[in-house]
């Protein structure tokens, strides 16, 4: 997979995991096996983008993004504010490369616990919609 993905700055690998985090914690929880999930995809994702970190980095900085971003997400108070947030987060990510590793990785997130919500769903689709990218060729790239 990494061959997809070139050329991109370090701060592509938490942008990537703040949108992913935000689709999965739609439905306001995150699930044990989706932390699980959220690890492995930052793994991947450091990968894909040929980040050599060592895992105790890794994890400090997955802790970081983590909590800043569910930190954000729980202060908001309007659905402006959401709207705006959303914004916010999907607008850093410009490569389309980028964006199908983040539609990936946020697939791969929300369904650790076997089982879409609707609310994930609906954010999936959502980056798809945004971004022009069809989720069954891009789920294909991780085969």
């Amino acid at each position: 997979m990494r061959n997809y993905f070139r050329d991109y700055s370090e701060n592509s690998r938490s942008a990537i995991l703040r949108v992913a985090i935000l689709v999965a914690y739609s439905d306001d929880r995150l699930h044990r096996l989706e932390r699980v999930r959220l690890e492995e995809s930052y793994q991947n994702i450091c990968r894909w983008l040929d980040a050599d970190i060592d895992d105790e980095l890794l994890r400090r900085e997955l802790d970081t993004i983590e909590s800043d971003t569910r930190g954000e997400i729980d202060n908001l108070d309007s659905d402006e504010e959401r709207e705006e947030y959303w914004q916010k987060c999907i607008s850093s990510i410009v490569s389309r490369d980028v964006q199908q590793l983040t539609v990936l990785s946020a697939h791969h997130i929300a369904d650790g616990d076997s089982e879409l919500t609707p609310n994930e769903a609906s954010g999936i689709s959502r980056l798809c919609d945004v971004w022009g990218i069809d989720l069954k060729n891009t789920l294909a790239l991780d085969g």
